[in-house]
């Protein structure tokens, strides 16, 4: 379903009719006691709806907050209900939401929650994957992967994680060089050749400080790395990495 045919306003009705029935049933509330199974069908249900509904309205607070419920029901109540059909989408996208907002340790301990035998489920997968291209520098890789994700849902923090990757690449670019041609920089932060890309090159490159002289950006001047800094960066790898992914995606594209 695309979210433009998404009636939120009537879904946040039905959602919050539905959470006062929730306060209305006490034993809702409470996963770890012996609810019966439909009982607790009835609630991981309901805060799945509400899990999705904070996706469809980008509330990423919501989105948190839901979610840190629904995980009571999912490890808490597992032995007292069947599993549910979206269980691992969604602790995917609690994996996915973690990684966007750079809180690694957070999504290190989720992981670990993760059965080993469900670490190659497609939604849990896909996002150690995406955690892996970051840490190894692999930056452009996962604008090659941003196209094909295991579900719509997950599209909201991809956007999210592309611009952490962007603000990685630009920082050790700023690490490396004291200056860039335009170019270059372009593909090095993933910013197609089209009218509309070129103006978003445009204004985060003003975001950064950076300024164009002579078709090439000055980036020393504003954004000073110290040189232990340098020497902590695996320059060579990261550069290497994100020259070969620009001309793999520029040639997909």
């Amino acid at each position: 379903m695309k979210q433009s045919n998404v009636d939120v306003h009537r879904c946040n009705q039905i959602f919050n009719e539905l959470k006062m029935e929730l306060v209305k049933r006490s034993e809702f509330f409470d996963p770890k006691s012996d609810s019966a199974p439909e009982s607790i069908f009835f609630g991981r249900s309901i805060h799945e709806l509400g899990v999705k509904l904070a996706i469809y309205e980008s509330n990423k607070t919501a989105f948190h907050a839901r979610m840190q419920r629904l995980k009571l029901y999912y490890f808490d109540a597992r032995s007292s209900c069947l599993e549910s059909s979206m269980m691992w989408e969604m602790l995917g996208l609690n994996l996915l939401y973690l990684l966007s907002e750079n809180r690694l340790a957070e999504f290190h301990r989720e992981v670990e929650k993760i059965p080993n035998e469900q670490l190659n489920n497609v939604y849990i997968k896909a996002v150690i994957e995406y955690e892996q291209y970051l840490m190894e520098g692999n930056y452009h890789k996962i604008y090659l992967v941003s196209g094909n994700v295991p579900s719509p849902a997950y599209k909201f923090f991809m956007k999210s994680l592309l611009d952490t990757a962007r603000e990685a690449a630009a920082t050790c670019m700023e690490a490396s060089f004291d200056r860039i041609g335009a170019d270059d920089a372009r593909r090095m932060l993933s910013f197609k050749s089209d009218k509309q890309s070129l103006s978003d090159l445009q204004t985060y490159i003003a975001k950064r400080g950076w300024r164009l002289i002579d078709a090439h950006y000055h980036l020393k001047a504003v954004h000073s790395v110290d040189d232990s800094t340098r020497n902590n960066i695996p320059v060579i790898q990261l550069l290497t990495n994100i020259v070969g992914y620009a001309r793999e995606m520029e040639q997909i594209i």
